[in-house]
């Protein structure tokens, strides 16, 4: 796969492009609707002023509106996306054989840390409410010291939920 083949495509679908545009340029304000986009062939001829020679690229759009018409060019490369995601492992792997990369194997990677992220909150939350719920509230020291707590330290509150009384009992599993 050609490294920025997936960027392509993805881009070339006028809602990822408008919101794409609209976070890049307006502070991601709704100003760009993808209602008010149409593809353009990425190898038209465009002359003008300052476009005069036959040029290719990924992605180009007209976003027409009742008062006025833009041509927006998007080049969607994979060192912009690894610099706007802090993703380095990214370019590391652009430096690799032949300028290919499997970009979707750096988003499947990046669904599966958030996965994995998201299931360490969702712990952390329910260990809270519920120690909440059995104790009260809880001395601002204690909830530091959970919410610093690795995943499996959260199992194990889960876990002995029923033998906690009071917070000496939550020290035991922290």
């Amino acid at each position: 796969m050609k490294k920025d083949h997936v960027l392509k495509d993805f881009f070339s679908y006028p809602i990822h492009f408008a919101d794409f545009m609209n976070a890049l340029f307006f502070d991601g304000h709704d100003i760009i609707h993808p209602s008010d986009l149409h593809s353009l062939d990425s190898r038209e001829i465009f002359i003008g002023d300052f476009l005069s020679k036959e040029r290719t690229h990924d992605v180009i759009m007209m976003w027409e509106r009742k008062d006025f018409q833009a041509i927006l060019i998007l080049e969607a490369q994979s060192s912009v996306v690894a610099t706007l995601t802090g993703r380095e492992d990214i370019l590391e792997k652009m430096k690799g054989e032949e300028g290919t990369v499997e970009m979707y194997s750096f988003w499947k990677d990046a669904e599966k840390s958030g996965m994995e992220k998201g299931k360490q909150q969702g712990k952390l939350s329910v260990v809270l409410i519920q120690l909440k719920k059995l104790l009260g509230k809880l001395t601002p020291d204690l909830e530091m010291k959970i919410v610093n707590s690795k995943e499996e330290t959260l199992d194990s509150i889960i876990i002995h939920i029923f033998e906690i009384h009071n917070e000496e009992d939550v020290l035991k599993w922290l």
